[in-house]
C-alpha cells in the first residue's frame, strides 16, 4: 500500500550521537528491497546529508534544506530548486544585522558565514562539513541566491526575532524551528511537503501511498500530507499531537520500528 517512506535526519533517523542504527540501516534495506522509495528530507545542506545517503547506498531523489533543493545523487544533479530571491535575502541580512546574530548562508553544497564564530564551528563539528568564511554575507547575497539562511542563538532571542522579522517579510519567507537554537528561513512557497509532493509526482506516487516522520516544525509540512504521517516520540509535542502515529524515540530506531509495522508487516504497537 505505501510506496515511499520519507524522513527527517536529526533527531528522528539519526540517534543522539548522529549515526545511523543497525536496526535503522536494516528496515531501510529491507523496504528498499521491498521496492518502497526512501527519501531523505532533511533541514541539512547536500553535502553534509550525502554522508548518510551513501552510507545507506540510496539512490533516490533527496530533499535537501527544507525543501529549497531536490537532487539525485546517483550524480549530484539539481533537479528542483527553490531558494529565496536575491533582493529578499539581501534585505533580511540588513534586517538581521542590528541583533548580532550569527547566520549561516546555504547556497548549492556550500555554507557560508562571515566569521568564525563559536556557533559556525560548532556548526562545522555537528554536521562534519567545511565553512566557506567570506568578508559580507549581503554582498554574497548580490551574487549567489540562498537555498536558505540558518540564525544560531539561544531560542528566546531568537523568537523575539523570529516574530519581528516574520512582520516585515512574512509575505515572502517562512521561519521555522528545527531545534530549540537554530531558526530556518526559506522561500514561503518552499517546504519538506511542498519537495515532497514533486518528489512524488516525478516518480507517479499519490500522497496517500506516502509515509513521513519527523521530530521537528519544519517537518510539519510533510507530516500533514501524508498517508501516514508520523512523530518520532522525542517530537516537539506539537509535531506529536499533528501525526497520524507516534513511534518510538530517535534513540530507540524509532524509524525501523515504522518501516517494520507499516510496510514489512510486522506486528507489535507503541504508537496510537
Amino acid at each position: 500500500m505505501y510506496k515511499l517512506i520519507a524522513m527527517d535526519l536529526d533527531d528522528t533517523l539519526l540517534n543522539d550521537s548522529g549515526t545511523i542504527s543497525e536496526r535503522n540501516k536494516d528496515a531501510i534495506r529491507r523496504a528498499e528491497a521491498a521496492g518502497v522509495k526512501i527519501i531523505i528530507t532533511s533541514g541539512r545542506s547536500y553535502a553534509s546529508t550525502k554522508q548518510f545517503i551513501q552510507e545507506l547506498g540510496l539512490a533516490d531523489l533527496t530533499i535537501s534544506l527544507n525543501g529549497a533543493y531536490i537532487q539525485d545523487p546517483r550524480d549530484d544533479r539539481l533537479v528542483g530548486d527553490f531558494s529565496i530571491e536575491k533582493e529578499i535575502t539581501g534585505k533580511l541580512l540588513k534586517a538581521i544585522e542590528p541583533y548580532g546574530i550569527h547566520v549561516n548562508f546555504y547556497n548549492g553544497e556550500h555554507v557560508y558565514c562571515q566569521e568564525p564564530t563559536e556557533h559556525a564551528l560548532y556548526y562545522s563539528q555537528l554536521n562534519r562539513i567545511e565553512i566557506d568564511y567570506v568578508d559580507s554575507l549581503w554582498e554574497l547575497s548580490k551574487k549567489k541566491p540562498a537555498g536558505k539562511l540558518l540564525l544560531i542563538n539561544n531560542e528566546g532571542k531568537l523568537e523575539a526575532i523570529r516574530d519581528l522579522l516574520r512582520e516585515k517579510f512574512g509575505d515572502h519567507l517562512n521561519f521555522l524551528f528545527s531545534k530549540p537554537f537554530f531558526l530556518e528561513i526559506f522561500d514561503r512557497s518552499t517546504s519538506k511537503g511542498a519537495a515532497l509532493l514533486k518528489v512524488a509526482e516525478m516518480y507517479g506516487i499519490k500522497p496517500e501511498e506516502i509515509i513521513t516522520v519527523g521530530d521537528g516544525e519544519n517537518d510539519l509540512s510533510m507530516i500533514k500530507m501524508a498517508g501516514i504521517g508520523a512523530a518520532v516520540s522525542n517530537a516537539k509535542e506539537t509535531v506529536k499531537q499533528a501525526a497520524d502515529y507516534i513511534t518510538l524515540s530517535n534513540n530507540e530506531s524509532g524509524v525501523a520500528h515504522l518501516i517494520e509495522k507499516f510496510i514489512l508487516g510486522n506486528t507489535g504497537d507503541v504508537g496510537r
